[in-house]
């Protein structure tokens, strides 16, 4: 995860010396991959409205759902939890919800994304 700098000495069996040194820089590409539309219908294929952090180290994590009213339905900020369609224990209506993730990785670099997603039955 981080930068370095290695010092490599060769040695022949002649005693030929040779000296080096080999950079290593690190790049660590970040990625939020955000459904578009998601399925709470119990079927155990995308029953949840969760981000996938495709790369990078999350530090703190925040995704906050709107309804078209702009009420909060869902926030969370376990990047493990997922919204389930849900608010209050009752199901939200099927329709397009407007969210918001703000992801701060490891190395202080901020990622936010806004987007609308589909409750779909």
């Amino acid at each position: 995860t981080q930068n370095a700098v290695y010092s490599v000495t060769a040695t022949n069996e002649y005693g030929c010396v040779a000296n080096d040194d080999v950079n290593i820089n690190v790049s660590v590409k970040k990625g939020i991959i955000v459904p578009n539309a998601f399925s709470p219908n119990g079927d155990g294929t995308n029953d949840t409205f969760q981000p996938l952090i495709t790369s990078g180290t999350p530090k703190t994590f925040a995704l906050f759902v709107y309804d078209r009213w702009g009420n909060c339905v869902y926030e969370t900020t376990d990047i493990a939890n997922g919204w389930d369609g849900t608010y209050k224990g009752f199901n939200c209506e099927v329709g397009v919800y407007v969210y918001y993730v703000a992801v701060t990785y490891m190395d202080d670099n901020d990622e936010i994304i806004k987007g609308n997603v589909s409750l779909v039955k």
